[in-house]
C-alpha cells in the first residue's frame, strides 16, 4: 500500500524573482549594454579614420597622376588662389585643404576636372572634428603641403590616430618644415608623403 505525504511547505513554493535577483540581472544587461555601445562606437571612430587615410591616399595618387600627365608639375589651387578654376586649372595658390569650396581654386577642383576624383570626393570625408572654426562636411580633413623637390605632403584628419600615425606626422612636420599650426590650428593628426 502507498502512503502519499503531504508536506505543506510546497504549498508556498515561490513563483517569480526577488528584488535583489532583479537588480543583479538589470545591473548585468546594463554592464552588457555599456559594453557593445563601446565596442560599437570605436568601430565607427575606427571605420571613418580608415576612410580619411583612404582619402588621403586616393588624392596622393589622383595628384601623381594629374602631374606625370602634365610635365612633371604639381597643379595649383589652394591658399592664396584668386581665380576660379578655368580649362580644367587653377591659374595660382597653393597648399591647404584639399576641399572645393575652402579657396576660390582647389586642388579638388583641378583633380575633379581631369576626372581623377568624383565631384563632392572631399564632401563625403568624414568631418575633421578638430578643426577650428567647426567644419560641417569632410572638405577641411586634407591638406597638401610641399616637402622638398617634387614631394608633397598630404595632411589627413583623425579622430584616434595610432602611435604610428603619431610617429609618421611628427616625423614629416618636422622633416617638412611645417608649422604645428597643422596639428593645433587645423585638426590634422596623419600624414602621408609622395612623390611626383
Amino acid at each position: 500500500m502507498f502512503v502519499i505525504v503531504y508536506d505543506m511547505r510546497l504549498r508556498h513554493v515561490r513563483s517569480g524573482f526577488t528584488i535583489v535577483e532583479l537588480l543583479v540581472v538589470i545591473v548585468v544587461i546594463a554592464i552588457l549594454a555599456t559594453l557593445l555601445t563601446v565596442i560599437y562606437m570605436d568601430s565607427q571612430l575606427q571605420a571613418r579614420d580608415t576612410q580619411v587615410r583612404n582619402g588621403a591616399h586616393k588624392v596622393a595618387e589622383a595628384l601623381g597622376v594629374w602631374a606625370a600627365n602634365n610635365g612633371g608639375r604639381f597643379p595649383a589651387g589652394g591658399l592664396s588662389s584668386t581665380v576660379a578654376i578655368a580649362g580644367g586649372v587653377c591659374t595660382d595658390g597653393a597648399t591647404g585643404f584639399v576641399g572645393t569650396g575652402r579657396y576660390i581654386c582647389t586642388l579638388e577642383d583641378v583633380l575633379v576636372a581631369a576626372n581623377l576624383l568624383p565631384a563632392g570626393f572631399t564632401t563625403a570625408l568624414p568631418v575633421n572634428t578638430q578643426v577650428s572654426g567647426g567644419a560641417t562636411n569632410g572638405t577641411k580633413s586634407l591638406a597638401v603641403y610641399p616637402c622638398g623637390t617634387n614631394t608633397q605632403v598630404v595632411f589627413y584628419a583623425l579622430e584616434s590616430p595610432s602611435q604610428d600615425d603619431t610617429n609618421n606626422f611628427n616625423t614629416l612636420v618636422t622633416q617638412c618644415g611645417t608649422a604645428s599650426s597643422v596639428h593645433d590650428t587645423m585638426g590634422m593628426r596623419g600624414a602621408l608623403l609622395f612623390k611626383y
